[in-house]
C-alpha cells in the first residue's frame, strides 16, 4: 500500500508524539511510585524503631498483654494491616491477630528480618489473592546487645497504588489530549509542507503539456518551501522564455505562433470576430548579413523584433516565423484597421536607422502581407497562405509596401 507524503507526515509525527508522551508517562508513573513507597518506607522506618524499644520491657518480663497493647497501637497507624512480634526462630510471639500467634513463619521475609541487625525493610510481595503489595518494615528488639525478638509491621501499598491509578488516569487524559493536539498539529504541518508540493507539482505537469502559469505562485513564509518556490517560479519564467520564444529575438517562436493562431482562429470563428495576420519580411537582409557579417544581421533582427512589439498594439502577438520573417497576428481587427496597423509597423521600420557599428547605420525597409478572416478562409493553412502570397506580392511590387492578400 503506497501512502501520500502529507499522509506519512502524519503517521510519523502522531506515532512520534504518542511515543514520546507514552515514554514520558511510563517513567513518570514508575518514577512516582518508586519514590512515594521509598518515603514511606522512611516514615514507617522510625516509627518501628521507637515500638521496638517500647517493647523491650514487655520482652523482660515477658508481659504478652502489654505487648499485644503495643501492637495494637501500631494497627492505628493508616495502611499497616499487621503487626507481630518474631523470636529468634522466627515463631511468632504476639499478633494483632491471636490466632496467629504461635505460628512459625518461615517465609523470606520473615528470615529477612530476624537476621537483621538494624531496622530495614523488605522486597515488596503480593498477598496470597496477588491484589495488594506488601511490604515489611522490622526492627529488633535488643537489650545491651542481646537480640529479644524482632518487631514486624506489615504495610500496605494500597494507598499508592490508587494515587499512582489517580496519576496515570490524569496520565492517559492528558495523552488523549496530546494526540489529539499531535494530529492537529500534524495535519497542519502536513499541509505546511505538502500543499506547497501540490501545487508546485501540478504546475510542473502543466508545463509538460506545454501551458505556463500566468501569476507567479505565491506561498507566504521565509523558509525553504518559499525559497523552493521562488527558484521554481523563476525556473519557469526561464523555462516559458525558452519554450514560446524566439531566443535572438525574444519574439514568439514558430511553435507558439502556430498555438497562439490556431486558438485565435477558433475564437474569431466562434464569436464571428474579425482576425488579421500580417506577414512580415525584411527587404535585401541577405546583404546585410553578407557585406556587414551575421552578428551585425542578428543584431539587426533584434531592434526589428523591439520595434514590432512596441508599434503593434497590446494584444496583437509578435512571432518570429523564421529567418528574417516574422508575423503579427491581430485578433478583432477589420481589414482597415489591419492596413492602418501594417502601415504604422512599415514606417517606423523604415524611418529606423539600424546601428550597424558605432560610426556607420544604415536604414532598412520591410514588405507586408495581410489576410483577413473571411468566408474564403477555412482553415488556419489557408489564412497563413493568404498572408504569405500578399507578402510575395508587396515583394514583387517593389517592396517596402502594403499588400492585401487577394481575397480581402
Amino acid at each position: 500500500m503506497k501512502f501520500s507524503l502529507r499522509t506519512k507526515l502524519i503517521l510519523l509525527t502522531t506515532t512520534l508524539v504518542i511515543a514520546t508522551q507514552l515514554a514520558t508517562g511510563f517513567f513518570i508513573v514508575r518514577h512516582v511510585k518508586k519514590t512515594m513507597s521509598a518515603e514511606y518506607h522512611q516514615q514507617m522506618l522510625p516509627l518501628a524503631a521507637n515500638l521496638a524499644h517500647v517493647c523491650t520491657s514487655a520482652m523482660i518480663g515477658k508481659d504478652l498483654l502489654e505487648l499485644r497493647n503495643l501492637l495494637r497501637i501500631a494497627m492505628t497507624q493508616e495502611n499497616i494491616s499487621q503487626a507481630f512480634i518474631l523470636d529468634k526462630d522466627g515463631k511468632v510471639m504476639m499478633h494483632n491477630r491471636l490466632t496467629e500467634v504461635g505460628k512459625l513463619r518461615t517465609d523470606v521475609q520473615a528470615q529477612t528480618a530476624i537476621q537483621a541487625d538494624r531496622p530495614g525493610v523488605s522486597l515488596d510481595y503480593t498477598t496470597a489473592d496477588d491484589e495488594s503489595i506488601m511490604t515489611d518494615i522490622f526492627a529488633p528488639i535488643e537489650i545491651s546487645g542481646s537480640r529479644l525478638g524482632t518487631i514486624v509491621l506489615t504495610c500496605s501499598h494500597l494507598h499508592i497504588a490508587e494515587q499512582v491509578n489517580d496519576l496515570t488516569f490524569h496520565i492517559i487524559t492528558i495523552l488523549i489530549g496530546g494526540i489529539l493536539a499531535s494530529i492537529t498539529c500534524a495535519v497542519l504541518l502536513a499541509s505546511y509542507l505538502t500543499n506547497p508540493l501540490h501545487n508546485l507539482t501540478k504546475i510542473a505537469s502543466e508545463i509538460t503539456t506545454g501551458s505556463f502559469p500566468s501569476q507567479r505562485l505565491q506561498i507566504s513564509g521565509n523558509d525553504e518551501i518559499s525559497a523552493l518556490t521562488d527558484s521554481f517560479n523563476e525556473m519557469a519564467i526561464q523555462l516559458k522564455k525558452m519554450v514560446y520564444h524566439d531566443p535572438l529575438t525574444g519574439a514568439y517562436n514558430r511553435q507558439m505562433f502556430q498555438q497562439r493562431i490556431a486558438r485565435e482562429f477558433a475564437h474569431s470563428r466562434r464569436h464571428n470576430l474579425p482576425l488579421a495576420l500580417l506577414m512580415i519580411d525584411v527587404d535585401h537582409f541577405k546583404k546585410i548579413n553578407d557585406t556587414f557579417g551575421h552578428l551585425v544581421g542578428d543584431h539587426v533582427l533584434k531592434e526589428i523584433s523591439d520595434l514590432l512589439r512596441t508599434t503593434v498594439r497590446t494584444d496583437d502577438y509578435v512571432a518570429r516565423f523564421g529567418g528574417e520573417e516574422f508575423v503579427v497576428i491581430a485578433p478583432s481587427t477589420t481589414p482597415q484597421t489591419a492596413v492602418v496597423l501594417a502601415e504604422r509597423v512599415r514606417a517606423t521600420i523604415a524611418g529606423h536607422p539600424f546601428a550597424i557599428d558605432e560610426i556607420q547605420s544604415r536604414q532598412l525597409t520591410v514588405s507586408i502581407g495581410i489576410s483577413n478572416l473571411n468566408s474564403d478562409i477555412h482553415t488556419v493553412d489557408d489564412l497563413i497562405r493568404f498572408a504569405d502570397n500578399a507578402l510575395y506580392a508587396a515583394k514583387d511590387s517593389g517592396r517596402n509596401r502594403v499588400c492585401e492578400a487577394d481575397n480581402a
